[in-house]
């Protein structure tokens, strides 16, 4: 699908069956295309800096990232409710607590 990324002012060319997973669960905005492109460039790059191939790879990515990212909430929320008496203590005490959570 071709969807126009207002905030760079660039037209890329999603991949369809990421854009209907992800519109599942949210509806596609431009900020984390643009947030990733300018992180990346420093600035909003222009064609001759970063084609539109390279780009729409770039934004199928991040897409890509953010469903993996969705598909681990299950069990980031396993992990707090298992531990959330330890979790809380140790909140209120200033401690940093980690868990590792690994998909599945």
């Amino acid at each position: 699908m071709l969807y126009t990324i207002k905030r760079l002012n660039r037209t890329v060319n999603l991949d369809d069956d990421l854009v209907d997973k992800y519109c599942q669960y949210d509806i596609l905005r431009d900020q984390p295309f643009s947030i990733t492109v300018r992180s990346k460039y420093g600035h909003c790059p222009t064609q001759e800096e970063l084609s539109d191939e390279d780009l729409s790879i770039i934004c199928n990515d991040v897409l890509l990232a953010e469903l993996k990212t969705l598909a681990l909430l299950p069990e980031a929320m396993s992990v707090i409710e298992q531990n959330y008496d330890t979790l809380y203590k140790q909140t209120q005490e200033g401690k940093l607590v980690e868990y590792k959570i690994y998909s599945s």
